[in-house]
C-alpha cells in the first residue's frame, strides 16, 4: 500500500505538470462518462425500475384482438364476463377516458378525467388521502354521483382544502359529492378526476371503449392468465355471435405505460452513447501513448534503478485511474444536467411520467464505467510502453513499432466507430425527412383544431347536432373563416374509432363480426372542404343529407376493399352488424392519415353527424389568421351559445402534426449530436496521430527537404498515411454498420436500412473529415525550414 500510495503522489504530481494534457484526457472521458451515465438514469428510472404501485411485477393490460389480430378496446359486456368469470386474476379494472365540464369554481373549466370501475385503485394498490376510493356501491346504477380527485386538480381547482372530502361539486351540471383526493405521487394515465364506470351487461357488445387492467392471483402466471382469459373470449364467441372470431391479449402493464417509442429511442441511444464512450477512450489512449513516447528516458530511468514491467504498469494504470475518476466525477455531474435534457425531450413519449433520478444504482453504473474505462483506454498503452522500455536509448526519439501500432489501430477503431454513428444518424435523418414530409392526405395548413366536449345531461343526442350545426354558422361569419367543418377525432390527438362494415351484397354470407374491420368518423357538412381532402367520385354531405337518409362516404382504400371490381358511389353497406337498413355511399374520398403520421391509411367511413350525433367533436377551421389571431373571436361564439361550455385550446393543426412526430424528431436529433460529437472525437483522433508522427519525425522531414522534396511531397506522404487509416477505419465500420443498422428497421420511414446512399455520403463526410484532420499537421510540418531543424538536431 506505501508503494500503490507513493506512485499515486507521482502519478498526481505528473498529471499536474501536463495540464492541458489532463485537462483534454479529463473533459473527453467526463462527455463520453456523463452522457452514458445519463442515458443510463433514464433507462434506470423508466426501464429497470419497478412501476410505483404494490407488487408491480403482477399488473397486466388486457385487450381485445379483432378477427383480424389487431390489438382493441374492450366493450362493457366482455368486461364484465372477464372480470366474473376469472380465477386467474385476483382484481380486474376498466377505465374509459371523459371528459367532464367544471362550474361553479370560478370560471367554467375543461378536466380530463376517466370514468372506472370501482376496484382501480385496489388494483393498483393505491388509496385516497384524504377520503376513500370507489366502493362496488358507487358503481350501482342509481348510486348517488361521487368523484376522487388528482392531487394536482386538489391544489390548483380547489385551493387544497382540507374539508372538500364530503362537499358537492357540478361536472356536466350534474352534482357529484367529492369522496376522496389522491396522494401527490399517484400517477396513471394522468387524469384531473375519476367517476365511477357503472358497466352493464345490457350495453351494445360491439362499443369496444375500455381499457382493461388486472392484478394476477398469488402463484398465477403471465401464461396461465392468458390461456384462461382467452378460453373465456371463446366462450363469450359462441354464445354472442357478433365477437365470434375475436380473442383476448395479455401483457404486462408496463409495456403498456413505458411504450415502444420510449423503449426503442432509449436503448438507441443508449448504444450510441456506449459507442460514443469507446471513442472517447480510444481517443485518451492515443493521447496517453504521445505522452508516454515523451516520457521514455524516464520510463528508461525508472526501470534502471530496478522497477520492472508490473511496477512500470501500475504507475501507468494508477494515472490513468486519476483520469477516469477525474473524467467520472465531471461525467456524474454532467450526467444531471443530460438526464434533466433527455427527460425534457422524452416525456412526451411516456404514459407515465418519472422523472430520472441518480440513485445507488446510477453511481454504481457510473463507478463501474470509470474502472472499466480505465482498463481500456489505459492497459494497452502501459502494457506496451512497459514491454518497449528495455531498447530504448535515455534520449531516443523514435517510436516503436509496437507503439505505432497501437496508436494506428486505435485511430482505425475511432474511424470504425465513428462511421457506425454516422451512419445510423443519416438513417435517421433521412428517415425524419420523409416522415415529415409525407402526405398525410389533407392539408393541415391555415387549419385551426377546437375539441369540445358537450355535457351529455345537458345536450340530447339532437340539441348536440344542432349544436355543431349552429356552430358552423357563427364561425363562418367570422372574419378571415374559409370554410368550417367538424369530426369526432382531433387529428393526431386522439385515437379513431372503429366498427365492422359489409357490403349488402355479401351480408347473408359475412360472418357474424361483419366483412371486415374498418374506421369510421363522424363528420358535419364543410369537413371535407376544410381539410381539403379531395373528392375522388361522387359528392360530400350535404345539409340535406339527415339521419333517415342514410347517407355515407368511403375512403378509396375502403371502396377497393369492399367494392374492388365496382364504382363504390350507389352502393350500399351495413355498418356495425347486418341487420336493419343499409346506407348509400354517395362520395369516395381520398385516403388520409389522422391518428398517425407514419401510419398506413386506415380504410375508413365517413357518416354524417346528423346520423350519429357525438357529444364529443372536434371543430375545423380553415382561415386566413394566425391560431393566435383567431383565437379569440372562435371563443367569444362559442360562449355566445353556451357561457358554461370551456374552450380547452384553439390551435393549429399543423401544430398537432408536428406533436406527432415527435418520438422520430427526439431520436433523430439525439443520434445526430451523439454522431457529430464522435465525428469531432475521431478527426481530434486522427489530427493527433499525424502531429504526433510529424514531430517524431522532424529529422527525417528536414534531410527530405533538404534534398529536394517539395512541401507538397511532405504533405502528401503525412496525408497518404492519414488516409489509409482512414480508410481501414472506414472499411470496419461499413461491415458494422451495415450488420448493426437492422436494428433500426423498426424506427425507419419509408427508409433502407442498407440504403447505399447513406453509406456512400457518410464515408465520404468521414473521409473529407479526415483529410482535413491530416492535411493541418501536414501543413505545418511543410512548413519547417530544413536549414534549422538539421541544425538543431
Amino acid at each position: 500500500m506505501t508503494a500503490i500510495l507513493q506512485d499515486l503522489r507521482h502519478a498526481a504530481r505528473g498529471l499536474r505538470r501536463a495540464p492541458s494534457f489532463t485537462a483534454a484526457a479529463v473533459v473527453t472521458l467526463g462527455l463520453g462518462i456523463g452522457a452514458t451515465t445519463g442515458t443510463f438514469s433514464i433507462a434506470n428510472a423508466v426501464l429497470l425500475e419497478p412501476l410505483p404501485f404494490a407488487e408491480a411485477d403482477r399488473l397486466i393490460r388486457i385487450q381485445e384482438l379483432t378477427p383480424g389480430g389487431e390489438p382493441f378496446s374492450v366493450s362493457e359486456p366482455t368486461f364484465l364476463d372477464l372480470q366474473h368469470a376469472s380465477r386467474t386474476t385476483s382484481r380486474m379494472a376498466a377505465i374509459a377516458p371523459r371528459s367532464l365540464t367544471l362550474t361553479g369554481v370560478g370560471d367554467p373549466a375543461r378536466l380530463e378525467g376517466a370514468a372506472v370501475s370501482s376496484e382501480l385503485f385496489a388494483v393498483l394498490g393505491v388509496s385516497p388521502s384524504p377520503g376513500r376510493g370507489f366502493l362496488a356501491d358507487d358503481d350501482g346504477a342509481a348510486a348517488p354521483a361521487v368523484v376522487v380527485l388528482s392531487h394536482r386538480t386538489w391544489r390548483q381547482r380547489f385551493a387544497g382544502d382540507r374539508e372538500i372530502v364530503g362537499r358537492t361539486i357540478s361536472l356536466d351540471g350534474t352534482s357529484h359529492v367529492v369522496i376522496g383526493v389522491m396522494p401527490p405521487d399517484f400517477e396513471f394515465l394522468p387524469a384531473d378526476l375519476w367517476i365511477p364506470l357503472r358497466a352493464a351487461t345490457q350495453t351494445d357488445r360491439t362499443n369496444h371503449s375500455l381499457d382493461v387492467i388486472a392484478r394476477l392471483a398469488d402463484g398465477v402466471t403471465i401464461e396461465s392468465a392468458r390461456k384462461e382469459l382467452q378460453s373465456i373470449a371463446a366462450r363469450v364467441g359462441r354464445e354472442n355471435p357478433s365477437q365470434t372470431g375475436w380473442n383476448i391479449r395479455v401483457n404486462w402493464l408496463g409495456e403498456w405505460l413505458i411504450g415502444p417509442a420510449f423503449r426503442r429511442t432509449i436503448w438507441v441511444l443508449l448504444g450510441s452513447v456506449g459507442l460514443l464512450l469507446l471513442l472517447a477512450c480510444a481517443n485518451v489512449a492515443n493521447l496517453l501513448m504521445a505522452r508516454a513516447a515523451y516520457r521514455r528516458g524516464e520510463i528508461f530511468i525508472r526501470a534502471a534503478l530496478g522497477a520492472n514491467r508490473m511496477h512500470i504498469v501500475r504507475q501507468l494504470l494508477l494515472e490513468s485511474l486519476i483520469l477516469a475518476a477525474a473524467g467520472g466525477l465531471l461525467g456524474v455531474v454532467l450526467s444531471f444536467w443530460i438526464a434533466d435534457a433527455l427527460f425534457a425531450l422524452t416525456a412526451d413519449l411516456l404514459v407515465l411520467p418519472s422523472p430520472a433520478t441518480t440513485d445507488g444504482r446510477v453511481l454504481l453504473f457510473a463507478s463501474v464505467l470509470v474502472v472499466l474505462t480505465t482498463l481500456v483506454f489505459g492497459l494497452v498503452p502501459a502494457w506496451t510502453v512497459a514491454s518497449e522500455h528495455n531498447g530504448v536509448a535515455v534520449n531516443g526519439e523514435r517510436v516503436t513499432s509496437g507503439h505505432r501500432r497501437i496508436t494506428e489501430a486505435s485511430v482505425i477503431a475511432q474511424v470504425a466507430l465513428a462511421m457506425m454513428l454516422v451512419v445510423g444518424s443519416a438513417l435517421m435523418i433521412r428517415s425524419f425527412i420523409r416522415l415529415d414530409g409525407s402526405d398525410p392526405g389533407f392539408v393541415a395548413r391555415d387549419v385551426i383544431a377546437v375539441p369540445l366536449a358537450l355535457p351529455e345531461r345537458k345536450y340530447s343526442p339532437e340539441r348536440a347536432e344542432a349544436f355543431f350545426r349552429n356552430l358552423a354558422s357563427r364561425l363562418q361569419r367570422i372574419p378571415g373563416v374559409v370554410s368550417v367543418g367538424a369530426t369526432t377525432t382531433n387529428p393526431y390527438r386522439q385515437w379513431g374509432f372503429s366498427n365492422n362494415v359489409t357490403p349488402e351484397e355479401r351480408a347473408a354470407d359475412a360472418p357474424p363480426t361483419g366483412f371486415m374491420q374498418a374506421s369510421w368518423r363522424a363528420v358535419t357538412t364543410g369537413y371535407f372542404e376544410t381539410l381539403r381532402i379531395p373528392l375522388l367520385r361522387g359528392r360530400t354531405f350535404a345539409s340535406e343529407d339527415r339521419s333517415d337518409q342514410r347517407a355515407v362516404i368511403v375512403s378509396a382504400s375502403l371502396a377497393r376493399a369492399l367494392w374492388p371490381n365496382a364504382d363504390a358511389v350507389g352502393r350500399r353497406l351495413f355498418w356495425g352488424g347486418v341487420d336493419g337498413r343499409p346506407w348509400t355511399v354517395v362520395g369516395v374520398v381520398g385516403d388520409i392519415r389522422d391518428v398517425r403520421v407514419d401510419a398506413t391509411p386506415d380504410p375508413t367511413l365517413y357518416l354524417p353527424h346528423a346520423s350519429v350525433p357525438l357529444n364529443g367533436m372536434t371543430a375545423v377551421v380553415r382561415s386566413t389568421l394566425g391560431a393566435t389571431s383567431i383565437a379569440a373571436p372562435i371563443r367569444d361564439a362559442i360562449h355566445e351559445m353556451d357561457p358554461n361550455l370551456p374552450v380547452p385550446e384553439v390551435r393549429a393543426l399543423a401544430a398537432n402534426r408536428d406533436d406527432a412526430v415527435t418520438a422520430p424528431r427526439v431520436r433523430t436529433l439525439l443520434l445526430t449530436a451523439v454522431s457529430g460529437v464522435a465525428l469531432l472525437l475521431a478527426a481530434v483522433g486522427l489530427y493527433g496521430l499525424v502531429a504526433f508522427g510529424a514531430a517524431q519525425r522532424v529529422r527525417e522531414v528536414g534531410i527530405r527537404m533538404a534534398i529536394g522534396a517539395r512541401p507538397a511531397d511532405i504533405v502528401r506522404l503525412f496525408v497518404s498515411r492519414g488516409l489509409v487509416l482512414a480508410a481501414a477505419g472506414l472499411v470496419g465500420g461499413v461491415i458494422a454498420a451495415w450488420t448493426l443498422s437492422r436494428a433500426l428497421d423498426n424506427l425507419l420511414y419509408e427508409t433502407d436500412a442498407h440504403d447505399p446512399l447513406i453509406f456512400a455520403v457518410a464515408a465520404v463526410l468521414l473521409s473529407s473529415v479526415t483529410a482535413v484532420a491530416s492535411y493541418l499537421p501536414a501543413r505545418r510540418a511543410a512548413a519547417l525550414d530544413p536549414v534549422r531543424v538539421l541544425n538543431r538536431s
